[in-house]
């Protein structure tokens, strides 16, 4: 299709006489934008991102929990979780690792979406600013949004050689924020993101367009046909001396 997309631009010379784009752009004009940004998603994992249907798929997400745990063993892990809500994943993650070095940060502002998302309006998911009580010492939590959580995390002395990062912050701007931070960690790691088929999807892809990083697919659970919960492994970009 994109073969096919490229020869018509190359025929038409981008002319304005283009029959079918002077269409196209009409209809785009009189379409609403979030029917749009809706659409987007199931275009990038139809071309983009073909390779998902390839990939195995399980029943329930914390099958692909289970799975990023397999990777990672009985080793030291750290654990970062973009939006946490009522910690239900944090916690299976630190129940399921026992090990006594390994650190899992929630970065959440605790106030609800940001936005309206999916149908559910601005602060829906709020605790009112309470944390989850884990009762685990490993486990700790930081409050704001992230352009101001992110900011408190030390890493130093850290290893991050097992490194999961969870993006649960549903929205394109959040998990687009947060891919670009754990970018400057320069750390192959294991990614879950847990609204893939959403506004998710689009922010990986334009994450790795402009970052040069690369994405390998692991696992899925689908919903409605689609994947919803996708495991796979982000390798940023670095510079080769």
């Amino acid at each position: 299709m994109k073969s096919f997309i490229n020869r018509w631009d190359y025929y038409f010379n981008y002319s304005k006489a283009d029959p079918v784009k002077r269409i196209l752009k009409y209809a785009a004009s009189i379409v609403p934008i979030q029917l749009l940004s809706r659409l987007e998603p199931y275009a990038l994992m139809r071309s983009e991102f073909s390779k998902l249907k390839d990939i195995p798929s399980f029943a329930r997400r914390s099958d692909i929990w289970d799975e990023a745990l397999k990777l990672i063993t009985r080793r030291e892990l750290v654990y970062i979780e973009f939006g946490v809500f009522q910690g239900e994943s944090i916690q299976y993650f630190a129940d399921k690792n026992n090990n006594p070095n390994s650190l899992f940060f929630g970065l959440d502002s605790f106030e609800g979406l940001p936005e309206a998302w999916a149908g559910n309006p601005k602060g829906f998911f709020s605790t009112y600013g309470i944390t989850p009580d884990l009762n685990d010492t490993r486990v700790r939590f930081i409050n704001g949004w992230f352009v101001d959580s992110w900011t408190k995390l030390d890493f130093h002395g850290i290893l991050l050689e097992n490194l999961i990062v969870h993006f649960d912050a549903d929205l394109y701007s959040s998990t687009l924020f947060a891919l670009s931070s754990i970018d400057t960690l320069k750390q192959d790691y294991w990614a879950i993101f847990d609204e893939f088929s959403g506004q998710e999807v689009s922010a990986l892809s334009d994450y790795l367009t402009a970052y040069d990083a690369k994405v390998e697919f692991i696992a899925k659970q689908n919903w409605r046909g689609y994947p919803e919960v996708v495991l796979c492994k982000i390798s940023p970009h670095r510079i080769v001396n």
